[in-house]
């Protein structure tokens, strides 16, 4: 079989042309894609860990969903790599670039595939061009299928109104069971699934693009494994290798799972000392990370919008005396918070910013309104220089029985779904 790594060489390519393999490879995997017919396509997939060599089933290479507009419903239009041809190909062995054009759709893609020598999984990415606006509204950046396509984690529940039932599944990799390969996207809101053998990363994103800006999307990225039923190690694995800060233990004491739903200065001054003197100095555990006030440290009940997240009069407005408890039992100081204002001692301030101007849902405040988040995170930032080391950031996704969707953020350039409320 003949591969082409091309190093300074750009080709143009006819409908004519022969079929041309390309490849990027290492001593763990090798992907070969093909362009045939001007289309591109992965040919095959060699796990060299494992032996296995793997042709897709079918291809669509990668998906788009694009609309007039988020808003507008019946507008939707897929779109795969078969509705593009290919214009020119450069590349190295751990590097391939192809660059595809629809006249139809007024749209250019670029295809890059990356290969570092020394990794046993390699990344995707799409950058995509627009001759006209028109709105992007989700990105599968792998589309490919295998017979043995696996989705482990299938339970998908984003729900508005439904107690204790919301498991979004958003995240999660995709595996083949025979050819040991793990696939998914590095961006923690996608949503990888199998639909019967094909296998689609990719996620949500319903912008509109505008004419002759790139849109660079989130890579894909596909390892390889040394046996099938190791997969969900070698994805571990790679895990480790790229997340931002290592795998560490954290240790902490929480105020509300010692049952103080009303916690002072002097209650939490005692569990220091008590778990000090229980846990540390008479049997010799190491000091725990962090002490955390949850809920009540905060002003309860406010009329205005300097009062929101602000220290109430059961702790010192600095902390003084708390923080130097936890630095006495080597220590640091931790605060609960509900970003979203959604939980009780919170609520409060959602009518009274809402009346300030401040972004708001129905019974929420808007985490995607950028007046609101600047000012929670000119709190958090002012909390931060205090010495506060740890934020238990609660109620991201909502309450336990109600969630909140922003349906109206083409205020501030979000994406506009009004018909969903």
């Amino acid at each position: 079989m003949k591969y082409l790594y091309l190093t300074t060489v750009t080709l143009a390519f006819c409908l004519s042309a022969a079929a041309e393999d390309y490849a990027i490879e290492n001593a763990s995997l090798r992907r070969t894609l093909s362009i045939e017919h001007g289309c591109l396509a992965t040919k095959e997939i060699e796990n060299k860990l494992a032996a296995t060599t793997t042709k897709p089933t079918a291809c669509d290479e990668f998906r788009l969903r694009i609309s007039r507009g988020t808003h507008l419903e019946g507008t939707d239009v897929w779109l795969t790599a078969t509705d593009f041809k290919a214009t020119h190909v450069s590349g190295t062995r751990t590097e391939q670039v192809f660059s595809l054009e629809s006249r139809k759709h007024g749209l250019m893609i670029e295809v890059r595939y990356e290969l570092k020598p020394q990794d046993f999984y390699a990344r995707k990415q799409l950058e995509v061009t627009a001759e006209k606006p028109v709105t992007l509204e989700r990105i599968d950046v792998e589309a490919i299928s295998f017979a043995d396509a696996n989705q482990p984690y299938t339970i998908k529940a984003i729900t508005s109104r439904a107690g204790k039932r919301w498991s979004p599944g958003l995240g999660q990799p995709l595996y083949t069971t025979k050819s040991a390969t793990f696939w998914g996207i590095e961006f923690p809101a996608a949503y990888n699934h199998v639909d019967d053998e094909k296998m689609l990363s990719g996620y949500l994103w319903g912008y509109e693009l505008k004419p002759g800006t790139p849109y660079q999307t989130k890579k894909a990225v596909m390892g390889v494994a040394d046996d099938p039923q190791f997969n969900q190690e070698a994805f571990f694995e790679y895990i480790d290798r790229v997340r931002a800060r290592p795998l560490r233990l954290q240790t902490q004491y929480n105020s509300w799972f010692n049952g103080f739903r009303n916690v002072t200065r002097e209650k939490f001054a005692t569990s220091i000392k008590t778990i000090n003197r229980e846990l540390n100095t008479k049997r010799g555990v190491k000091p725990l990370r962090a002490y955390v006030i949850d809920n009540g440290w905060q002003i309860l009940s406010g009329n205005s919008a300097e009062e929101v997240w602000q220290t109430n009069k059961k702790f010192d407005i600095d902390f003084a005396s708390t923080f130097a408890n936890t630095k006495a039992v080597g220590s640091e100081l931790g605060l609960w918070m509900s970003p979203g204002c959604v939980f009780t001692g919170s609520r409060w301030a959602v009518p009274v910013l809402r009346k300030a101007g401040y972004e708001s849902l129905n019974n929420y405040m808007s985490m995607a309104g950028p007046k609101y988040m600047g000012l929670l995170e000119d709190r958090m930032v002012e909390l931060t220089k205090m010495g506060i080391s740890y934020f238990k950031l609660d109620g991201l996704f909502g309450q336990i029985n109600t969630r909140d969707f922003e349906l109206n953020g083409n205020r501030y350039g979000i994406p506009y779904m009004p018909q969903l409320g």
